[in-house]
């Protein structure tokens, strides 16, 4: 794989030794080093004085990470971003839509070109995954600024009375929203109005304690990330992605497969806890992870022992890349419900198709997205039984919550594995190594929750 030319330096020559010894291409070398660099770059941020200042610190040390990380691929960050600011200054009415019809095809146009898929598969490591992070943080400041302008404030949603904009940000505003914390490295994305009130400590960051605060539950996160990091390191070694195509695999029987699907993407999601809670240490170290009430999760991604002990899918989203499906809910799902109307599995499902899309135009993205569409479903079903009979009957309540848990390890790690495996072949390999058996399961609870409605509640009146 070629070498990045960052800065004055080509990275094949600069880390020719540690890549020899590593095994890490060069790209992903030079990445982790910004990567953890980003954290002390980001905790000084705190003690930046005045608002223009630490906008101004906060756009040079994010876009000097980024451009050392991804060299001229750091283009393709900012044209989106200032043709959507364009958008903002001469059409707020519609800024929103326009950004939408822009930026997001802009994003398609980029990973057909890129074929990140390919590059993530060798180990290696482009701007795409910057340019996507981008893509959220540009459309929601244009939508949120094309509600301020155009929608009053009785007739919004309750997202969007807490997210909207009135004022368009000027351009350092902007830029150091856009690249802040170096948070485009892995994310999160964040509110354009929750940026702005920090960088100005307004809010809950008035409180001046909060830079000390910080401090504790920082190192706490930063500590965290470290483990999730050497468990994959070590696990990697023994449950390799590359398990379901060994020859072994094939003799299983059903049980035996799917516990290695899920030893498979365990070891998988690891590599995400350890990036999404680096990035998050960073975050609290400089505050803005603050979230009131002594809390610092305003900008968590991922709850490990929640996606790992998840009693429902339906509840996989609150714990598993929080930030994006907060994103998805606010700028697509809810959008797509009529005022006065309930949303059902359609929106469910074209959410998850705008997920999947985000993500590349590879097949085991749009393999997992659509599956967990029937997944959700599914185990919105079993949640409607278990709370028809949580009073009328707790011990069958418990039973579907067991059951449901066990479904929700199936199912997910089932489903997720081509999302891992990126290619049409492998995808449909592994699915049919078990003979679709999760997809039909969870096909038919859907249909039983079609036709089989559970009972009502016992009414809360007792009979003298």
């Amino acid at each position: 794989m070629a070498g990045n030319n960052a800065l004055l330096f080509d990275t094949d020559v600069a880390f020719a030794s540690l890549s020899a010894a590593t095994g890490l291409a060069s790209t992903m070398l030079l990445f982790l080093v910004c990567f953890f660099a980003s954290v002390p770059i980001t905790m000084l941020m705190a003690y930046v004085p005045g608002t223009r200042t630490r906008q101004l610190y906060s756009f040079l040390t994010g876009f000097v990470l980024l451009y050392t990380a991804f060299g001229e691929g750091v283009k393709h960050i900012y044209m989106p971003a200032m043709l959507s600011y364009a958008f903002m200054a001469l059409a707020p009415t519609h800024c929103g839509l326009l950004t939408w019809a822009t930026v997001f095809p802009y994003l398609i146009s980029v990973h057909a070109q890129n074929a990140s898929g390919d590059t993530w598969k060798e180990g290696g490591m482009d701007f795409t995954g910057a340019a996507m992070v981008a893509t959220l943080k540009v459309i929601s400041c244009a939508v949120n600024y094309q509600d301020g302008t155009s929608i009053k404030e009785a007739q919004m949603t309750p997202s969007q009375k807490r997210l909207h904009i009135t004022k368009l940000p000027d351009p350092l505003e902007y830029a150091s929203y856009l690249v802040g914390c170096g948070s485009l490295l892995v994310g999160p994305t964040f509110e354009v109005r929750d940026w702005l009130a920090f960088c100005s400590k307004q809010d809950v960051w008035k409180d001046k304690s909060v830079t000390s605060k910080a401090r504790i539950p920082g190192a706490l996160c930063f500590g965290q990330s470290l483990v999730w990091l050497v468990l994959h390191l070590y696990l990697d070694t023994l449950c390799p992605l590359t398990t379901v195509d060994k020859p072994f695999y094939a003799s299983l029987n059903y049980p035996s497969k799917i516990a290695v699907m899920v030893a498979c993407c365990f070891v998988s999601r690891c590599k995400y806890y350890f990036s999404w809670k680096l990035s998050e240490s960073a975050l609290i170290f400089c505050g803005f992870g603050y979230a009131g009430e002594g809390k610092w999760d305003r900008i968590s991604n991922c709850h490990p022992i929640s996606v790992e002990l998840c009693t429902s899918g339906a509840k996989f989203p609150d714990h598993w890349n929080i930030q994006t499906s907060l994103w998805l809910r606010y700028y697509v799902y809810e959008r797509l419900v009529k005022p006065g109307t309930k949303p059902g599995f359609w929106q469910v499902l074209m959410t998850q198709l705008v997920s999947a899309i985000w993500h590349g135009l590879y097949p085991g993205y749009l393999f997992f997205f659509s599956s967990s569409s029937l997944f959700f479903e599914a185990a919105k079903v079993l949640f409607r039984w278990e709370k028809a009979y949580r009073t009328r009957s707790p011990a069958v309540a418990n039973a579907i919550v067991a059951l449901n848990t066990v479904l929700t390890v199936v199912n997910l790690n089932y489903s997720a594995l081509p999302f891992l495996l990126v290619d049409w072949a492998p995808g449909i390999h592994v699915w049919s190594s078990v003979s679709y058996i999760p997809h039909m399961e969870m096909l038919a609870i859907c249909i039983l929750g079609a036709v089989v409605k559970p009972p009502k509640a016992p009414s809360a009146k007792k009979s003298a």
